[in-house]
């Protein structure tokens, strides 16, 4: 199992693995929104230990519910002083559905995130919010932190409209704009293993040929947000994968991964992003910079190729055959 990294109150941990800057006992990391795609890693990888993690609707081994428009933080976390920082990933993170219910989602991803946001500042806890990719307009893509921001979605609206919240009240905070995070696990409905399905059925397979990302494989996103910590980083920070790739690229690559093993019979039909049924128009390329995080972290993270590689012999392991 791996190690979990404690956060020591304010100060964080010493460079030296093991050894903290005071002799203060080790503060748990606070998960808010621990039942989601990368909470239940970060969860996963800290235990119980070193974590305490929160869930709504989806239940989580060790968790402790919490419904952020309806309950008040202070009522599920008595002790405050055993939490050394708080990881805001609840939300709402479905673009289509934010866009089809703004009341409901402006309430769950602004309202309540900024409750939550007032609560561990009055408890001096150190923050980090993961913001999204879509606070651009995929105008040009390559997005670096000094980019200004301008979303179309109205998603991206929210996540901006926190980040502002956040930074105007706390210099001390860190914003995570995180982009779209994939893994090498058959069945997680993440992008490269939702094709597994079509792939195996054969036949056509729509695939968006203008839109483009940089994703970014689930471990090295949580392996990127407890060095972010660990380091006290501040202000904004683009965690993305080492380069972008367009969405027809990625399903290309899959299935050049999967004919090294047997035939394939897929066609793939190009289409434009915005020619599903979407109930807003999707920016196009909204790739991220990740080298100022890279060069504070020193991280380096999986590319694609490799991705790739670990969820076709995952898919074999589990018997998926592409003949």
């Amino acid at each position: 199992m791996t190690r979990p990294i404690p956060i020591t109150h304010r100060k964080g941990l010493s460079r030296k693995a093991g050894r903290h800057h005071s002799a203060k006992p080790a503060r748990k990391i606070l998960i808010l929104g621990g039942s989601g795609f990368v909470g239940r890693r970060l969860f996963a990888r800290l235990g119980p230990e070193g974590a305490v993690a929160t869930y709504n609707r989806n239940p989580i081994s060790g968790g402790i519910r919490f419904d952020a428009v309806s309950m008040r933080l202070p009522d599920v976390v008595p002790d405050p002083d055993s939490v050394g920082a708080g990881v805001i990933l609840l939300g709402d993170t479905s673009a289509d559905r934010c866009a089809r219910d703004l009341e409901r989602s402006h309430e769950l991803n602004v309202v309540s995130v900024q409750a939550v946001i007032d609560v561990l500042r009055g408890w001096g806890k150190k923050i980090l919010f993961t913001s999204s990719e879509y606070v651009f307009d995929g105008e040009r893509g390559g997005y670096d932190e000094l980019c200004p921001p301008g979303p179309i979605l109205a998603y991206g609206r929210q996540k901006l409209e926190v980040e502002r919240y956040l930074a105007e009240r706390d210099p001390g905070a860190l914003i995570l704009r995180l982009a779209r995070v994939v893994s090498a696990r058959p069945g997680d409905k993440t992008l490269l293993s939702s094709w597994l399905p079509a792939i195996a059925k054969g036949g056509v397979i729509r695939c968006a040929g203008d839109q483009a990302f940089s994703p970014l494989f689930a471990d090295d996103a949580v392996t990127g947000i407890l060095r972010a910590l660990d380091l006290d980083l501040r202000g904004i920070f683009h965690l993305a994968g080492p380069r972008p790739y367009r969405r027809i690229e990625l399903l290309e690559m899959l299935l050049a991964q999967m004919r090294k093993h047997g035939p394939v019979s897929v066609e793939i039909e190009p289409c434009g992003v915005n020619d599903f049924p979407l109930k807003e128009r999707h920016p196009i390329d909204v790739s991220l910079d990740p080298a100022k995080f890279i060069k504070a972290t020193r991280c380096r993270f999986r590319g694609m190729p490799w991705v790739c590689r670990e969820l076709v012999k995952a898919a074999r392991a589990q018997a998926w055959s592409p003949s």
